[in-house]
């Protein structure tokens, strides 16, 4: 076991050596990991009580789900014994992590749905005292973003340490392990959403040439207009099942009422959540949606006789009130408003 742990040790020290040499690095961070550390090996056990650990590594990102680090370890553990020294470790060293990405092409979710759940291994070199031994740790946790730019995530971890003790004549050679349970805080690497263009799709109609010019005492008006409007999930452009009997209504309104043409806006709208040019996107990919719909659900010929215009106006023109979750649902929509071009004299 003690061999094993060793070669994974060295391992990992060559991995944070060379993967920067030989991969090009996607961004630089700084994980603190303060936490609680408890022994669970004799002679630690009946000589310290619970301390405080912390490990400070300045990260550098190779490729979206891997990061290595230097390391650096700070771990102070109260004593038991009157008039004995409270136990001291500092150690230097190497980390390898893996991770659900941090940026937002490979992770496009928002908010906590954004979690990353990591596991890191480590390699160090310890020193108590005049004593110096190489010791090992693997970590398991869980980061979420505070903010929308993801500049700092932070969330639970626990880690497992292992100190390699030599044979020392007189002294107890059990191999030193300590869980150490806390949060972890990792700075920097700002991300941006991505921003996509507002795409406006028109359809415009034009009289044939050879068709016979209308009568001039016939004028085109438009009737009052018509509004359907569909809802979309949580940070969603998907048009869901249940919403889609609505743009089939609007579909046989156009169908039955457009035989002299019909100009119609369809508006993307999105709750308060998120970043603004986040929420102008979704929006528009919402409008794009219904618009899809329809194209789809329409006769060429129907087609031909629209004038439509699709975009997305993000958190604009609310609904609801965005400060309830009944108010953020109503806001989460497409609508569709179809002006009706009629005849008279």
């Amino acid at each position: 076991m003690r061999h094993t742990l060793k070669a994974m040790a060295a391992a990992i020290v060559g991995a944070v050596l060379l993967l920067p040499l030989s991969a090009s690095a996607q961004e630089l961070t700084l994980k603190l990991d303060p936490g609680v550390a408890i022994p669970f090996t004799e002679p630690q056990v009946s000589r310290f009580y619970p301390g405080g650990d912390l490990r400070v590594m300045p990260s550098l990102g190779i490729g979206p789900y891997v990061s290595v680090a230097p390391e650096l370890d700070l771990m102070g553990l109260p004593s038991q014994i009157s008039g004995v020294a409270a136990g001291t470790v500092w150690g230097v060293g190497g980390e390898l992590r893996v991770q659900r990405p941090h940026d937002y092409a490979h992770n496009s979710a928002t908010g906590v749905d954004a979690f990353s759940p990591w596991a890191d291994l480590e390699a160090l070199y310890s020193r108590t005292g005049d004593l110096g031994r190489p010791s090992a740790a693997a970590a398991v946790g869980v980061a979420f973003p505070t903010s929308a730019a993801r500049t700092l995530w932070t969330g639970p971890f626990f880690r497992l340490a292992y100190t390699f003790d030599g044979e020392r004549e007189g002294f107890n050679t059990n191999d030193a392990k300590m869980m150490i349970f806390g949060v972890s805080f990792e700075f920097g690497g700002s991300q941006s959403q991505p921003v996509i263009q507002e795409r406006t799709v028109e359809k415009t109609v034009f009289v044939e040439k050879d068709k016979p010019c209308p009568a001039p005492a016939v004028v085109q008006e438009k009737a009052p207009q018509l509004d359907y409007v569909v809802r979309f999930p949580f940070n969603s452009d998907v048009l869901k099942s249940s919403q889609q009997h609505i743009l089939d209504e609007a579909v046989a309104t156009i169908t039955s009422q457009c035989g002299m043409g019909c100009s119609i806006n369809i508006d993307g709208y999105a709750s308060s959540e998120g970043q603004l040019a986040y929420n102008k996107t979704l929006s528009g990919e919402r409008a794009h949606a219904a618009s899809h719909y329809l194209a789809t659900h329409l006769e060429r010929g129907v087609l031909r006789q629209l004038s439509i215009n699709v975009q997305g106006k993000g958190i604009d023109n609310p609904v609801g009130n965005n400060a309830t979750p009944a108010g953020r649902a109503a806001n989460r929509r497409a609508e569709v408003i179809i002006h009706i071009v009629k005849e008279s004299k």
